[in-house]
This record gives structure tokens, sequence and C-alpha cells, in this order.
């Protein structure tokens, strides 16, 4: 795993962080913390860069 997916799992614990071959980075938020966290807006994220995800988690549990 490399090191930026390793560092959005260690954020967002509560997100599968799925980084393709394709080099797309996409975010699911955890089925069973729907409920738990309905604070959450998205349960599915998609960007072309780390980075861009990072911001994309961080407004959808802001």
């Amino acid at each position: 795993m490399d090191a930026a997916k390793a560092e959005q799992k260690r954020d967002f614990p509560d997100w599968n962080i799925v980084h393709s071959s394709e080099d797309r980075w996409w975010a699911f938020f955890a089925p069973d913390r729907r409920k738990s966290r309905p604070d959450v807006k998205d349960v599915d994220l998609d960007a072309n860069t780390a980075a861009g995800l990072r911001a994309k988690l961080m407004a959808a549990v802001s």
C-alpha cells in the first residue's frame, strides 16, 4: 500500500479508500457507520489525486 493511501486510511478510518491502477482515488463511507454518523454528507467520493480526495473527505466529515 502506498504512503498516500495509508495516510488517508489512518486519518479517515470510517472510510474505505481505493486507489486504482489507473491512478484514480475513491472513498466509500463504511455502511455500518452510516446510522451512527448522520453528519456525513456524502457516502462515496472520487478524485483524480490523493490531495483532491483528502479535500473532499474533509468537507464530507465537517
